[in-house]
């Protein structure tokens, strides 16, 4: 009998654990892709309550004001993003900001559409006209038909690897769906959505941040 394979395997019967390994490998690797993919959405859906829990203390402490997306006075003496202003007042308790340093602000999806892999802050903030100005929490009308964050699309400074602080319905390029196509919005009730830019109701979600 013809030999071909170790532990006296012939060759028919090695073509044949090729064949076997090659199917199960076409079968597993989709289907670990995909567990990849929901782990990461949960990932993402956790930190966004965090974050939401963070702006709820915080505005607790600022007559029921969140941070604004750019411009919040710091303890140092200088002026932050939102993001500053949570880590700042110890809103999110100890968190670390680095390039892939795990935190609440980074999304691991977010390392498949940022430049070389490498995140450090990942949402965006919802703003009013201008992204100095604070938003009032008890003059939001619809808290559960409101986005507060959402995933964000990386800034033209590609070495500080974040997102862009804050986005309008006028901005969507600044919204990152990169969940299969959908983008995690983080709504002022607390609860978590995907959207599709494509939807008609996300232009509304926005936009019902103005007065």
């Amino acid at each position: 009998m013809l030999r071909g394979g170790p532990a006296g395997l012939s060759l028919i019967e090695l073509l044949a654990v090729v064949a076997t390994v090659s199917m199960l490998a076409a079968l597993l690797v989709p289907s670990g892709l995909r567990m990849l993919r929901a782990s990461e959405k949960s990932h993402c859906v956790s930190n966004l309550k965090t974050l939401h829990t963070g702006l709820t203390h915080f505005a607790a402490d600022h007559q029921g004001y969140y941070p604004a997306p750019m411009g919040n006075p710091l303890s140092n003496g200088q002026d932050g993003s939102w993001t500053l202003a949570l880590t700042d007042g110890n809103y999110l308790g100890p968190v670390t900001i680095g390039h892939n340093v795990k935190s609440p602000f980074l999304c691991p999806s977010a390392k498949r559409t940022y430049s070389d892999g490498i995140v450090r802050r990942a949402y965006g903030m919802n703003t009013l006209p201008f992204i100095t100005e604070p938003v009032s929490t008890l003059k939001v009308a619809k808290p559960s038909q409101t986005i507060i964050l959402a995933d964000g699309a990386q800034s033209s400074d590609l070495f500080e690897h974040d997102a862009i602080f804050y986005f309008r319905s006028s901005t969507p390029e600044r919204l990152d769906p990169r969940h299969e196509g959908t983008f995690q919005a983080l709504f002022f009730d607390g609860h978590v959505e995907a959207l599709k830019l494509s939807d008609p109701l996300t232009k509304q979600y926005i936009d019902n941040i103005l007065p």
